[in-house]
Order: C-alpha cells, then structure tokens, then sequence
C-alpha cells in the first residue's frame, strides 16, 4: 500500500471525526435545551412582574368596584361579578367612611436576608380587637380582591387588619427576584412584628402576640406557613388556595405547558430557581418546619377542588402531613367551583361570599375566644361549626347556610343524605 492508510485506519478516522460532530452535537442540544429551561421555566417561576397586579392608584374604597366593572381584564367572569357585586360595593362604602392607615416599616432582620422597606394598609379596630395580619399571594398587592375582601369582612366584624406589601411588590422595597418563601416569610413577620410592638407609635397600642393571628393567599399561604412555623407565637393560621410544597407545584405547572416531561425537567429548573434566587429553596419549607409533636396551634384551610393555578393535591398533601401532628385544623372548606370562563384560583370568595364572611367569623371567633354573634351574625350561631373532611365540609357549607334575598344567612336542616356527624353539629344548633 506504499505508506497509504489502510482502509481499517479510513474508517477510525471518520468514525472519530463522526463521534466529535455526534458529541458536539449532543453538547449543543443540551446547551439549548438548558437555556430553554432557564428562560422558560426557571426564570419565569422566580420572576416579578405586576400582569395580575391591581393597579396602585386603586386604594380600599374602589379596588373591589374596579375588579367588578365588565371589560375590565382581571379574570373576573359575569357569574363571579354578579354574586360578588353588591359585596364589592359594600366594602367601597364601608372603607370610604371608616378609612385606613398607610404604614412603613422594615422587614425582620434575618441572617442571609435583605432587611428592606414594607408598606402596609392597617385598617384600626380598636385595642380590644384582635388582629389579623392578610398577606397576599405572587405578582399581586395588597390591593387584590383577595386581600381587600378579607380585611372588609374581617373589619366589619370588629378585627384589626394589617396587609402588608411583599418585597418586589407593590410599593415595597425590591430585589428582583420571588425566593417562595425563603425571603419574603420575614416580609410577613416584619408586619407581625410592627403590631405586636408599636415601635412608632402609629397604631396606637402594642397588640399581644396572642391575639395577633395570620392569613395568607396562594403563595401568600405558603409564605405565612413558613413564617408561622418561624414564630411560635402566632396563635393560629388561615390559608386560602395555598401552596405546601413549592417544588411540587413547578413539576405540575410544567406538565401542564409540557404533558409528561414535568420529572425530566424539574432537577435542571429548580437548579436555575435556585442560582437565580441564591438560595436554597428547599431549606424554608412547611414540611421541614412545621413540629409533629408538642405544636397545638390552630389552622384553617380553604381551597378549591378544580383550582387550575394550585392543584387541589397541595391541600390534599398538607392534610396528610397535619394528621400525625398535633396541630389543631378547626376548619376545612374544600369546593368545585364553577368553570368555562371563571377564574378558579382564589376565588371562593367570589362565588360564596357570605359564606366565606362566616367561616373566617367562626374561625376567628374560636382562636380568639370570641362569639360569632359578635360578628353580627345575630343569635343562635354561636354553636354553628365546619367539621373538618373535604366531602363533609363541602356538603355543610351547601346545606348548613346559605345566603337569603336579602344578603343575610339563615340555617338550614339537613337533607337526608348530610352525614351522622353533621347532622349531630346542625341538631345542636
């Protein structure tokens, strides 16, 4: 062959440069489909922005009337504005005459931690009331339906009401990134921590930590969960549509956008959440925080069955871990909301609202040892309770009250098929 390659060395040497392409290949695909994750996945879970964010010239006395006004795009359909109108109004009158307070303060200091600026509205019902701190949920404000709704009932039922603004949102101090709870749970207790302690004197009176309970919406539930956990002087938690675990929650969101692929993206897109936030987003969770022994707190829970921004498996997996612990769930609701073109997520206090002014009445009214008819709710539902159980819960709240035509609440007795416990619940009553 006179020095010329054999034909077993031609082919090594295209195999090799054709093993060098294949593996470049590979390397470039992989590159690609890395970045696709961090810019499609990872960056948009940690990401802030304001599209769900009620505008910030609304205030208390008009932000449920602009949720309620047709054409406007905030996710409200005409079946949730028409049972949901004659309460948005109310509560623009109700705030109007009684008014607010804006606060400022900063959020507890904590190691690793930006310490940085909060703003709040307090709405003032006097020493002798407890307090409910109403943290809202990701990319929203404290002007969201969700938040004003809860501190119009709540006020107008005699309790004092802070509803502070996270970092990265609305007029609070911003780092530009949502960390799940890992920052934003001091955000929480820097309001908890203002009641509680008056420092400028701008309420008015330090309220005791015992009667200064949490409630939180979406990730604002996972947020006051972990800042629950954090201060074990927090008597009780309310929760609405919330997160338990955050992890569990981006593998669900991206089998939706991509079906079956949520297990073999998760560890790369919760890789980048992590590098983007610069933290350890596994380290503040509910799961790892909340005592299975010794902790006898109260909680209650809200969360609809079809929700289609936080699976109704988040509650379901939060129930499991709270039954081999000690705390107390007083109350649970767990409802199918209507459907087509209704927003779900958070929204029961849409669809039900005099039902939801009752649950937080009596909810609240058990924590702080106080009587539902102090809630104006008149005589004789002092002994009413929701048993906790999704289906029982469900079936209580349909047949046990409902709202009459003229916007108050009346008992009912119990169909046939109401279970034995309920119905022992509704002949006490």
């Amino acid at each position: 062959l006179g020095g010329q390659k054999t034909l077993a060395d031609a082919v090594s040497d295209k195999m090799k440069t054709c093993g060098m392409t294949c593996l470049g290949l590979l390397v470039l695909i992989s590159f690609g489909m890395q970045c696709c994750i961090y810019n499609m996945i990872a960056l948009r879970f940690v990401e802030v922005h304001h599209k769900w964010a009620a505008e910030m010239t609304l205030d208390p006395s008009t932000a449920l009337n602009y949720y309620t006004e047709k054409h406007r795009d905030h996710r409200f359909c005409d079946r949730q504005i028409e049972s949901f109108g004659l309460t948005a109004e109310a509560a623009g009158k109700w705030f109007k005459e009684k008014g607010w307070r804006d606060l400022k303060f900063k959020s507890r200091a904590a190691e690793g931690v930006m310490q940085i600026d909060i703003t709040a509205y307090y709405f003032a019902a006097g020493p002798d009331s407890p307090t409910v701190v109403l943290q809202h949920g990701n990319n929203c404000n404290n002007r969201d339906n969700t938040v004003i709704t809860a501190a119009f009932f709540l006020h107008s039922m005699g309790f004092n009401v802070i509803a502070p603004n996270l970092r990265n949102h609305g007029d609070s101090g911003k780092t530009g990134r949502i960390t799940w709870g890992q920052e934003e749970a001091y955000d929480t207790l820097g309001a908890w921590d203002y009641v509680v302690t008056d420092p400028e004197g701008k309420i008015g009176f330090a309220q005791r930590p015992e009667k200064t309970a949490l409630m939180g919406f979406s990730m604002g539930g996972l947020i006051s969960r972990v800042a629950f956990a954090l201060e074990p002087r927090i008597p009780a938690l309310f929760t609405d549509s919330a997160h338990w675990n955050a992890r569990n929650v981006l593998e669900w969101s991206i089998n939706q956008e991509y079906p079956g692929l949520g297990r073999f993206f998760l560890p790369s897109a919760w890789f980048w959440a992590e590098h983007i936030t610069g933290h350890d987003l596994d380290r503040l969770i509910p799961e790892k925080l909340f005592q299975r022994v010794g902790d006898r707190r109260l909680l209650a829970n809200i969360h609809a069955t079809n929700d289609d921004i936080v699976p109704i498996q988040q509650s379901q997996d939060f129930i499991a871990y709270i039954k081999d612990t000690d705390f107390r769930v007083l109350q649970e609701w767990y409802e199918k909301l209507y459907g087509d073109d209704c927003e779900i997520h958070c929204r029961v206090h849409l669809q039900y609202p005099e039902k939801y002014k009752f649950f937080l009445c009596s909810f609240f009214s058990e924590v702080f040892d106080r009587t539902p008819e102090a809630c104006g709710f008149g005589e004789g539902t002092s002994t009413l309770r929701f048993p906790t159980g999704i289906e029982s819960t469900r079936r209580l709240t349909g047949e046990m009250i409902q709202q009459t035509s003229n916007g108050s609440l009346q008992r009912l007795v119990p169909a046939a098929s109401t279970p034995s416990h309920v119905g022992a619940r509704l002949r006490e009553a």
